[in-house]
């Protein structure tokens, strides 16, 4: 369910960091929303099955899940107070 969640969040026209008010950094919760259900997947499946429809290299995709993912983590920390501002909640 949390999985089609996720997928609908991508074709909703504005998101919680829309792209055409904040730019390339909007991409920034897509990115991370990505990476937040491959773990979820690995984390329920391991990682080998996320590796059976990978097209890259398995070295990239475990460094997305293990380094690239504890840098976007930080980086939402940042950018999440802009995007509460921006909604109003803050």
């Amino acid at each position: 369910m949390k999985i089609c969640a996720n997928i609908a969040y991508f074709i909703l026209p504005d998101d919680i960091y829309p792209e055409n008010i904040f730019g390339a950094k909007g991409y920034l919760d897509d990115v991370f929303l990505c990476l937040v259900t491959l773990k979820e997947i690995e984390k329920e499946y391991e990682i080998e099955e996320i590796l059976e429809y990978w097209e890259d290299s398995p070295k990239l995709l475990r460094k997305l899940l293990s380094e690239d993912y504890k840098i976007l983590v930080k980086e939402m920390d940042k950018i999440l107070p802009l995007a509460q501002q921006y909604l109003g909640l803050k």
